[in-house]
């Protein structure tokens, strides 16, 4: 009974902290944000943050992770996430955001929320050995916290846990810890003050056969641009290891050539996390080749090695290609967005549970539907090769 007891402490020490990290997270993020696009010059210093994060990461090379041996590693017994993992990513993804990186927030939330998790279990384990749940119990904990509290979806963050990093069937004994922490988390970061956006409600259309159609049409095309990014961005990532012998030189290239393109467009709209480009394609609308441009930006940004993950801007690229789609399909404008914000991510990291859910709680009870569908056909045109793991 002691024994159990000190393991459900445990497991609160987890969801408090990650909480905490996330309010405080994305805290740091909004400021960042809020800085670049008050100071946008300070994409000029992009090169030199991304030589700092290759130097850091270089020296810290054996002791990082990345979020797909991570998540690899979720069921590992024997494996070890280090604490510099979590604190290395936190900071990097601030600062690639305030000099105007194309990153998300994903990556950091699963990296620090798996990290924190590992290090109160090993702590625990030590002080008052043996815990009675599993490591993996913990470790998926930390996930569900992490990805539910950071962008304020609980019962996408307990599915996500189960379903980014299965073998064949999902671990559904840990349901039930997942749901706990990634609630747990979100309801912390939210007393902490944190906000998150609020999205319009999905419009209700009158079921039919040709909007059925449409669905499938839409789940294709997302299908489609999310395998284009998967291939793109494991070529971009080979041609920077290929071409560039230093890793540490990675990053550097990368924000130059970021450096390159804003100053070729002229326009700032493509750098960032993405969410003005979400918010155009809600409501005012978007230009038809943002998609194609924000892919870019991120592709290189992430194969480069500047941190903080794809999701956020995936969701972008989604948003502004359902967008411009709706005029093709005759759908409402917002329809069609609010169907590819979930839709590329979750085809692209397999995840399709996760992402109906998440339309779910975004966008009310109607979306959920016809996201699943959206989501279900675009993860079959994706095929085995995702974002983190390649599965059968």
């Amino acid at each position: 009974m002691t024994s159990i007891l000190i393991g459900l402490l445990c497991f609160v020490f987890i969801v408090f902290s990650v909480g905490s990290a996330s309010a405080l997270f994305l805290s740091l993020l909004g400021q960042a944000s809020k800085l670049f696009i008050d100071h946008p010059d300070l994409i000029f210093l992009l090169p030199i943050l991304g030589l700092t994060t290759g130097l850091i990461y270089s020296y810290f090379e054996k002791k990082i992770l990345s979020p797909q041996k991570l998540l690899s590693q979720a069921h590992d017994h024997e494996a070890s996430i280090p604490i510099e993992n979590s604190f290395l990513i936190f900071l990097f993804t601030i600062l690639s955001q305030a000099f105007g990186a194309s990153t998300g927030r994903e990556s950091t939330a699963i990296q620090f929320g798996a990290g924190i998790a590992e290090f109160w279990k090993a702590l625990f384990k030590k002080t008052f050995r043996p815990l009675p749940f599993s490591r993996q119990a913990y470790i998926r904990s930390g996930l569900a916290a992490g990805f539910g509290a950071v962008f304020g979806v609980p019962w996408a963050g307990a599915i996500f846990a189960l379903e980014v990093a299965p073998y064949k069937r999902w671990p559904l004994r840990f349901l039930g810890a997942c749901l706990g922490s990634s609630f747990g988390a979100h309801w912390t970061a939210l007393a902490w003050g944190a906000q998150h956006k609020i999205y319009p409600k999905l419009f209700t259309l009158n079921w039919s056969f040709w909007l059925s159609v449409k669905w499938l049409a839409l789940g294709f095309a997302f299908g489609v641009t999310a395998k284009i990014f998967i291939i793109a961005l494991k070529n971009m990532d080979d041609f920077f290891i290929r071409r560039v012998r230093w890793s540490w030189l990675r990053p550097a290239i990368g924000g130059s050539l970021i450096v390159l393109l804003t100053t070729f467009l002229g326009s700032h709209r493509y750098n960032g996390l993405g969410l003005e480009l979400i918010q155009d394609s809600l409501t005012s609308g978007i230009q038809s080749i943002d998609f194609i441009w924000k892919s870019t930006f991120t592709i290189i940004s992430s194969a480069s090695g500047l941190k903080g993950g794809e999701v956020t801007p995936l969701m972008a690229i989604g948003a502004s290609l359902g967008a411009t789609l709706s005029s093709w399909l005759a759908l409402p404008s917002a329809y069609a967005a609010s169907l590819g914000l979930v839709s590329v991510f979750a085809s692209c990291a397999h995840i399709q549970w996760t992402g109906a859910i998440m339309a779910w709680e975004l966008f009310g009870f109607e979306a959920f539907l016809p996201a699943f569908v959206v989501c279900w056909v675009a993860r079959r045109v994706v095929g085995p090769r995702g974002l983190y793991i390649t599965i059968d």
